[in-house]
Formats: structure tokens, sequence, C-alpha cells
């Protein structure tokens, strides 16, 4: 590792109600890379938010290459070399690869038209920096996903001066075994030519395979930084959560009742002839690699996209998302934010919000009634906001979570199917998922868990269906679960 490059110190920022940082010191060197961990809301985005522009800081000083500097705005860090890639993927999908590297920085000729023989230059140099290749005149939409992520890093490294300070924001979060691989490697390479490199994820295991160092923030405040070297999983969990948490998946003996949902050559946009059943007091999994078809089965199941085959419900045919609602079914779609919630509506409307005949009466919302209602939930679930009216926005994904979770239990629903319910949720917030679940089954209800989280499937789950190329390649059971029977199907093997 090199010299200081970056460093924050005494950073302290507030918002409404929450202490988001409390004199925080962070110091990055050149040609490290560097893990932020810590739970939601500990403070992590808040940081990188006031080291990008974002956020400007109530107080503290930031320091870069040695001299004082003011963060006022991104195009400010933009300039020092300070780039961020977010968790969303958010490239133009009908630009091509070069278009979309080149963004914000198209290189022009005279009256600004775009010198498209620059342009390719400019992005086939770094390519070459990041020692990766892809074709630049493909269209974003045709490109894989771990494509597009690159896509994002080389468009931070895009620019006059390019990039200094590289700000990762769960990059794994949507990558399979494979392509994380790859794009270890690719930092690996940045890293060699002295970049310096802030790796923010709430999955361990990456943090170990990676990082030179870590940071832990805990409820707005660092709690140590330390070399990577030496470090055990259950060491950085107690700094995060300031207790050991000994059983991640939580005990539970399987109590397998009536047939609740019976699904018959069910066949779908990427799902083809899949018929399984799920029975009252069991958590199935559904798995499979990234495209493997499991997200489509689950809009299937809900009704939200067109199918062919049978789905009923305790005997009952539906054929609509009212029907799903109305005969017990529930689904915590993948992406929350953009399908689970009203991001500018409160965590009180937010709980209700499928639940709506409970709270208005003659076409006017009881209030009264939603905060009592919501009030329950809130504490049932141990949902961290300063108040019911907080909007939704400003909590931490894990809380987010935990109120699309309790929408649905407020609406009593048989069968809950959890699509990747732990993504970009601390590993606090996972356990108490966890445990959430396991309630769940035990008073009599079906859990649907689809995730491609290999050791949670392993660790949660009574059956296993592992999906390959739309189709369910195998099943497993009890004894039979393990992690390396559950890849081998994924990836298109047999039990044979």
């Amino acid at each position: 590792m090199g010299q200081v490059l970056l460093e924050a110190k005494a950073i302290s920022k507030s918002f409404p109600g929450v202490q988001a940082l409390k004199s925080v010191d962070f110091e990055l060197r050149a040609g490290e890379i560097h893990g932020l961990v810590g739970e939601n809301g500990a403070g992590k985005s808040t940081m990188i938010k006031i080291l990008t522009g974002v956020y400007t800081p109530d107080s503290g000083d930031i320091f870069f290459e040695g001299e004082k500097v003011v963060i006022d705005s991104p195009v400010k860090a933009d300039k020092l070399g300070i780039r961020v890639v977010h968790q969303e993927i958010s490239t133009v999908p009908y630009l091509t690869i070069a278009d979309n590297i080149m963004l914000k920085k198209y290189p022009t000729r005279g009256l600004g038209i775009i010198n498209d023989k620059e342009m390719l230059r400019q992005c086939q140099e770094i390519l070459d920096a990041l020692n990766f290749q892809i074709d630049l005149k493909k269209l974003d939409v045709d490109a894989a996903t771990w494509e597009r992520q690159m896509t994002q890093i080389a468009s931070a490294m895009a620019g006059e001066g390019g990039s200094k300070v590289l700000i990762l924001d769960e990059p794994g979060a949507v990558l399979t075994s494979s392509d994380l691989a790859r794009l270890f490697e690719v930092l690996e390479n940045l890293k060699k030519q002295g970049i310096a490199i802030v790796y923010i994820s709430h999955r361990l295991e990456e943090i170990f395979s990676l990082c030179d160092r870590i940071t832990v923030f805990k409820d707005g405040q660092k709690v140590a930084t330390t070399p990577v070297a030496g470090l055990t999983t259950g060491d950085v969990v107690k700094m995060m959560i300031g207790r050991e948490l000994k059983d991640m998946f939580p005990k539970r003996e399987p109590q397998r009742g009536e047939t609740l949902l019976e699904v018959n050559e069910l066949n779908a946009d990427n799902v083809e002839n899949v018929s399984f059943q799920v029975t009252r007091g069991e958590v199935l999994g559904i798995t499979g690699f990234v495209g493997c078809g499991k997200e489509e089965l689950a809009q299937a199941l809900f009704r939200v996209l067109p199918s062919l085959g049978t789905i009923k419900m305790k005997g009952k045919t539906y054929r609509t998302i009212k029907g799903a609602i109305e005969n017990g079914i529930g689904w915590l779609t993948e992406d929350r934010k953009a399908t689970g919630l009203l991001l500018d509506f409160s965590v009180a409307e937010n709980t209700t919000l499928v639940n709506w005949l409970k709270v208005h009466k003659g076409g006017l919302i009881r209030k009264a009634t939603e905060n009592r209602i919501a009030q329950e939930y809130v504490d049932r679930l141990r949902v961290r906001t300063p108040n019911l009216e907080q909007y939704i926005k400003h909590l931490s994904g894990g809380n987010q979570q935990k109120v699309c979770i309790a929408k649905w239990l407020l609406a009593d629903c048989d069968v809950l199917v959890f699509s990747e319910p732990t993504r970009g949720v601390d590993v606090g917030a996972r356990g108490e998922i966890y445990t959430l679940v396991n309630e769940m089954v035990a008073g009599g209800k079906a859990v649907i868990l689809m995730s491609t989280d290999f050791d949670e499937i392993v660790g949660m789950c009574d059956r296993v269906l592992v999906m390959y190329r739309g189709r369910i390649n195998g099943e497993l059971q009890g004894e039979e679960i393990n992690k390396e029977r559950v890849i081998h199907l994924a990836s298109g093997g047999n039990l044979a």
C-alpha cells in the first residue's frame, strides 16, 4: 500500500431524528482495496455521499493528497478523481457500450459533434487498463449483467485524469460466482496501478477474499480500522453488531401439513413445464444461478407475468394479482425500491399498503387506526425508525425490507414468496429475517424462499428445487441439501 490518499477527520452528519455520523475518521491509501462494512444504517452510505459531494458534513475536514479540500458537489469529487459505482446498474439499455462508458464525457470536435473515432480509442484504452474486453459497439441491452457492471466501472475511469479513488457499493449483489471472480481480477489490476478502492459489501466472504484492510461502522461511529489478515468472520460480525452471531440460520423442526399451493405444468417467459407443491409449515427453496428463471417463476405465481398452466391455492384456481392476494399469497419482490415500496410515503402508509380496507372508512383514511396497526408491526419486527411518519426512503435497506414483510404479515397470507429477501441487508438484519421466516412456518404458514445465495438456501430450507434454464433440474430434501449438490444441479448437472 502507498501513502494516504484520502482522509476524513471527525466527520459528523445529522438528519431530522437521526445522527447518521458522529465524529468519524476514515483513511484510504493509494493502491489498497479497503472494505467498508457495518449494518444497514451504520453510516456507510452517508460517509460515501460526503466523500462524493452528495452531502455536506455538519463538521469535520477532508484531505485529498495531503491538502484540505471542500467537496461540495459530485462535480468537485469527479474533478478530484473520486468516482462511485452504485449498487443499482444504471446503464442506458439502447445505447452502445462505448456510449455508456463516455456518456458524460464525450470527446467532441467542431460545433460539439461527437468524435466517434476518438471515443472508441479512449474506450479501448480504458478497457486495456482494466484488462477487460467487450465489443464496444454492442448495445447495452444485449450485454450480460457482469458486462454492464464492468461498463459502469469503465465509465468511472473515463474523463480527464481518470479515477484515483474508486468506490463500489455492493458490486457483487447481482453477480454470479464466476462473474465475481472476473470483477476481482479487474480490481486487483487497478490496485496494482495505484488506484485506491473502497469496497462496500454485506457479504463478508467477498471482503475476506479481496480486501487489504477494513473499516467497521456501527451506529454512526467507527468501531475499528484493521488489516483483514488474521481476522475471522466472527471477529467482524461481533464488531458490526456488538455481539456474537452464533447461529445465522436458526434451527427448526419442519412440521409439514396440508397442501396449500399446487403448480402444474406452468409455462411462461423463461419458465418451462414447472410443477411443484407447497405444504403448510415448510420452507421451500427455489434456487439457481442468475437468469435460471426463478424470478420469472415468482412473477408467474403472482400472475404478474402471463403464463400457461394451472396454479391452485387451497384447491382454488386464480388468474389475477387480485386473485393471488385474495386467496392468500404474498410476494416480497426482488427489488424492494422499484416494486415493493412507495418511497415517498411513510412507514405507516407502506405497512398498510395492501390492506387499505382495514384503515379506510367512507373513502377516508382513519389515521389513528393506521398508526395503531403500523406501530404493532414496527414493534414486532423491530423496525428502526424515528417515527411512523418517516419517509420509507430514509430507512436503511434492512428496515425497508422489514416493512415489506410487515405489509404481507398484516394481509395474513398463508403462502409468502420471498425473492432474494436478504439482498443488500446487513448480517444482523439477516438473522432477524431468518428467525421471522421460522416463526411464520411454525405458525402454520408456508414460505417459498427464492434466492441465489446458496448458503441461505442450504441453511433455511426443508426442500429445495434447483432451476436451470427455466426448468426444475432437481429436488433435494432434508440431509440431501448441501451446497455441492445445489451448485451441481444449478450448473445443469444431474444427481444420477
